[in-house]
């Protein structure tokens, strides 16, 4: 979900919790795909698995989401063989959702 609090952009993830900012939409897209990458990267080091990081974001996410009443639900499972460099994870696969603003 990408979101504007009227000074940064915000993307979160709505099937894994993580999260990255940026100061335009460009850039919180590349942070959060910059940022996941490392942080697999590093589960994958640490515990061999990327097990503790697949938790859907929290509920208070999810409310955000469902209360903006513009939203489209999207879901994808796909499986990938694990490759040496991180860096080859398709990111093309990753869709953005913009959050519209609530009606009162």
């Amino acid at each position: 979900m990408i979101t504007n609090d009227g000074r940064f952009w915000l993307a979160q993830g709505l099937e894994i919790d993580y999260f990255a900012e940026g100061d335009s939409l460009p850039s919180a897209k590349k942070n959060f795909e910059d940022g996941l990458a490392a942080t697999i990267r590093e589960h994958l080091r640490r515990f061999g698995t990327i097990q503790k990081l697949l938790k859907v974001a929290p509920q208070g996410v999810w409310d955000q989401l469902v209360t903006t009443r513009s939203y489209h639900l999207h879901s994808q499972v796909s499986f990938h063989d694990l490759v040496p460099a991180i860096e080859e994870i398709p990111y093309e696969a990753i869709d953005y959702l913009a959050a519209a603003q609530s009606v009162p």
